[in-house]
């Protein structure tokens, strides 16, 4: 962009200077003292104003365009000009190995030891003169007492910014062990290489954390240990300035990490001890229990399987310390799902759950030999459902919170001839309805061989007419 706005200027001002080139001077003889004159010293004038600041934009961008800087001085440009860093026209023609340039700067009154100051480095001209292998160039500022100046050694070089250094230099680059102090409070103490934060040191920022470790291109590099203000610690593996790799982290409220960590997070494989006594171990991501793992609680409860997003969810298995057990399909820390939960007692659910519940489609068995395979709705028998019994009873039919409510079918298949259904002798098999567990409303009665009984209304279990076997 600057080269672009150089050149359009530069042309412009060429045009400019060459009507004037071809004028022939005024002098005594001619007679040529008249407005003319006096029109072209303006035009001059103006023309050098233009040169010095395209030729200070120049050096403003060191070493982008050399021809460019001949021309600001070829149009009358102050050649002892410089950038806010330093940046002079003798640097420029050090770099370039333009020996007459240089000759002319300092007749001009330029200082073969000038120096370039910039937060990257620190060097005269002769340091651009041997980087870039200008013998001839580097040969002649030599003769004129030049040097590397504090380019080499220990030195303290403060910058225009605010920023200071003190340590060693090496060619004009900060080179070795060193300090340096940015104008927001932030300071580092530690290796440099080519100007550039690389090895071992510590940095030590204004809002009172802290780093101590590898650096590699002035960020938190390799192995090292970061503190935080609050207490916080983290110990391990850095990239790019960030946790990445195997580490330990230590809250200063007492929970602790040891394991993985990705871009700044904990991110796969590792353990989480809660100050709590809770622990964690399995897999991690973006700071939150992703993937397989187990948490377990102080007070003994264990789970192990899925987790997303720090919570409970996918297929897993908690076992309770009492001895309970939940295997099955979890979502968002609640069992929701196809699972089996088991009891102490022998007891066992196998079927849908829903937050935490029973709900679905299940079958419990009881300890005894009972069984219910059917409808659910929180935790209680809803719905359609046939409930067996271990003496070999059994009633399909709906229910309603847990009893027979609605039409049903009560069976008796045992075969002891005495076995008959409640307030029914000699009945063996009741279709009809329920009411809380008891026959209510419109039912039949059949015996053994299928022969109707009785048949009418019931209430509270009983028959309401006057019932055929006490004829």
């Amino acid at each position: 962009m600057i080269r672009s706005i150089v050149s359009i200027v530069f042309c412009l001002l060429i045009s400019s200077l060459s009507a004037p080139a071809q004028t022939a001077r005024p002098t005594e003889k001619s007679g040529a003292r008249n407005s003319g004159n006096r029109s072209g010293k303006a035009t001059a004038h103006l023309s050098q104003r233009h040169a010095n600041f395209l030729l200070k934009m120049l050096l403003d961008e060191p070493m982008r365009n050399y021809d460019s800087v001949k021309a600001m001085l070829t149009a009358g440009a102050d050649i002892t000009t410089k950038s806010g860093d330093g940046w002079t026209v003798l640097h420029e023609a050090a770099a370039a190995g333009d020996t007459a340039v240089i000759s002319r700067s300092m007749r001009a009154g330029i200082s073969a030891n000038a120096l370039y100051n910039t937060e990257w480095i620190t060097a005269t001209p002769l340091y651009y003169a041997v980087k870039y292998n200008r013998d001839n160039a580097a040969q002649q500022l030599r003769q004129q007492g030049a040097s590397f100046g504090i380019a080499n050694g220990e030195h303290t070089q403060e910058y225009d910014q605010g920023h200071k250094y003190t340590g060693s230099f090496v060619n004009g680059e900060r080179q070795g062990k060193g300090t340096f102090w940015w104008n927001n409070g932030d300071r580092y103490e530690g290796d440099f290489s080519n100007s550039v934060i690389t090895g071992k040191g510590t940095f030590y920022y204004h809002n009172g954390n802290r780093y101590e470790g590898d650096m590699k291109n002035g960020f938190p590099h390799g192995r090292g240990t970061f503190y935080w203000k609050n207490g916080d610690v983290y110990e391990g593996e850095f990239v790019a300035g960030k946790r990445h790799g195997k580490g330990e982290f230590n809250w200063a409220w007492c929970d602790r990490y040891v394991g993985n960590f990705a871009n700044d997070s904990l991110s796969g494989k590792g353990i989480m001890y809660y100050a709590s006594g809770d622990w964690y171990e399995g897999e991690w991501k973006n700071d939150l229990q992703n993937g397989k793992g187990t948490f377990h609680w102080t007070n003994g409860n264990k789970y192990t399987g899925q987790f997303v997003g720090g919570q409970l969810s996918g297929k897993g298995a908690y076992n309770w310390v009492n001895g309970e057990k939940y295997e099955g399909q979890y979502k968002k820390n609640v069992a929701s799902g196809e699972g089996i939960y088991t009891w102490p007692t022998g007891e066992k659910y196998i079927g849908h759950f829903e937050n935490n519940m029973k709900h679905g489609k299940g079958s419990f068995f009881w300890v005894g030999g009972d069984k219910y395979v059917g409808e659910w709705r929180n935790n209680k028998k809803n719905g359609t459902g046939s409930f067996f019994w271990q003496n070999g009873d059994k009633y399909e039919g709906h229910f309603d919170d847990d009893a027979r409510n609605g039409y049903g079918v009560y069976s008796v298949t045992n075969p002891d001839p005495k076995k008959f259904i409640r307030y029914c002798k000699k009945c063996k098999t009741y279709k009809g309805y329920w009411k809380d567990g008891r026959k209510e409303g419109k039912g039949t009665c059949y015996g053994a061989k299928g022969r109707i009984i009785y048949a009418g209304p019931f209430a509270k279990d009983r028959p309401q007419k006057k019932y055929p076997s006490r004829q």
